[in-house]
């Protein structure tokens, strides 16, 4: 048996043939390079965008600068009444001296181991206080607005206190007049000693010669703040 191509099976053959060269050339020439083409697109955008950043760091860095340095500003004025973080000891020798100074004795000292973190509760009508407070109602009124966002929480991280505190008890003795006036002294000399509680017991005495002697002894509850410099 014989098969004979005729003329009409060469032309469709012819066409097949250049059908088939067409889609091997689309294939693996085309379609590379149309890929390539799109990967070198999405490059460009990527470095546009890295480019756009640098920029804008490069234009904000002058600005970022001066916030900083007038952060650092601030917070040096508002640490400045504030001690730098101590160990008890330290504490000790401080409250020490400063009873001493007044021409007192200490008895009974005892400093807290371990500093924590202070709840600051300022004046209402103070500076710090007024800012608190608008920060305060600043987060209220975001979590009226979108119970679920994060400004509330922002609010609250805003108020939390960086501020140390250790506790100090002291039974000191002398007169009463100088309890008094180591009183005056803690609360107008002493911006980062705060006085919780006070009593003072006093009762006259006598020597063996017969004078008068002024037998007072204060007892106080302290905390001293102190912060990270």
């Amino acid at each position: 048996m014989t098969f004979t191509i005729t003329e009409r099976d060469k032309k469709l053959l012819s066409i097949l043939a250049v059908v088939l060269i067409a889609a091997l050339f689309i294939k693996f020439l085309i379609i590379p390079q149309l890929e390539v083409k799109s990967d070198l697109a999405s490059e460009s955008i990527e470095v546009d965008a890295q480019a756009m950043e640098m920029k804008l760091a490069i234009d904000t860095k002058g600005t970022l600068e001066e916030k900083l340095k007038d952060a650092d500003e601030e917070f040096v004025q508002r640490a400045a009444d504030y001690y730098p973080m101590m160990q008890s000891y330290e504490i000790e020798a401080l409250i020490t001296k400063m009873i001493l100074n007044n021409g007192m004795e200490s008895r009974d000292l005892e400093v807290s181991s371990k500093s924590y973190v202070a709840e600051v509760n300022p004046y209402f009508a103070s500076t710090m206080g007024l800012e608190m407070a608008m920060t305060a109602e600043g987060g209220e009124d975001a979590d009226s607005t979108d119970s679920g966002s994060s400004d509330g929480t922002q609010a609250v991280e805003q108020t939390q206190s960086t501020v140390y505190a250790s506790q100090v008890n002291v039974t000191i003795t002398g007169t009463l007049k100088q309890a008094k006036h180591l009183i005056d002294v803690v609360n107008q000399e002493y911006p980062s000693v705060r006085i919780q509680t006070f009593h003072i017991d006093s009762e006259a005495a006598e020597t063996t010669e017969g004078a008068a002697v002024d037998m007072t002894t204060l007892d106080l509850g302290l905390e001293v703040y102190m912060c990270e410099k």
